[in-house]
């Protein structure tokens, strides 16, 4: 009749959360090695990609939408664009209180650092979303707000010009949709 002692047990349950941490860095230095890679293949060789390829194809219609009478278009865009990332933060709040809800039920174990690391993804996520609605409403001032240049003569109150116009509503979306 083979029994193991306490010290033998916790040695095995030691070596576990070890494991358990050294996959968990792995995965992470896996995730950012990706995402390193694929940024400087974005940035090399952009129509590569499909986010070079969006980025590229957005400028186009951002300034084919603000130079022309397609008023409609641009603001059922801005408020779809606005409905989804509301729908997403929501969702994603919902998510975070329920998991960190979960997490402050357990005791201290690697399932609660998990849940916790899971809370603040959601939380990030949530941010990102109204960030993203807070772009997208400057992208609507910006396409239909203030004079036309030629009327913006007081030094007082400084106008865009169209195309200073066009380029930062073209990162604003770049921002809102990445």
């Amino acid at each position: 009749n083979s029994t193991v002692s306490p010290a033998a047990a916790l040695s095995v349950v030691d070596l576990y959360s070890f494991a358990e941490w050294v996959v968990i860095a792995l995965s992470i230095a896996i995730i950012i090695l990706y995402f390193v890679v694929h940024a400087a293949v974005v940035v090399r060789h952009p129509m590569k990609t499909t986010l070079g390829i969006n980025l590229s194809e957005r400028r186009l219609w951002i300034k084919n939408m603000m130079s022309g009478n397609n008023q409609l278009l641009v603001v059922q865009t801005i408020r779809n664009g606005i409905m989804t990332s509301t729908y997403f933060a929501t969702s994603a709040s919902t998510i975070a209180l329920y998991v960190l809800a979960e997490a402050v039920k357990r005791q201290l174990s690697i399932q609660q650092i998990l849940l916790l690391a899971v809370g603040g993804v959601m939380l990030g996520a949530f941010l990102n979303f109204l960030h993203s609605i807070r772009a997208l409403n400057s992208i609507g001032y910006l396409s239909f707000g203030g004079p036309p240049p030629a009327q913006a003569d007081d030094p007082e109150d400084p106008h865009l010009s169209s195309t200073e116009k066009v380029q930062v509503a073209i990162n604003l979306m770049n921002k809102a949709t990445v």
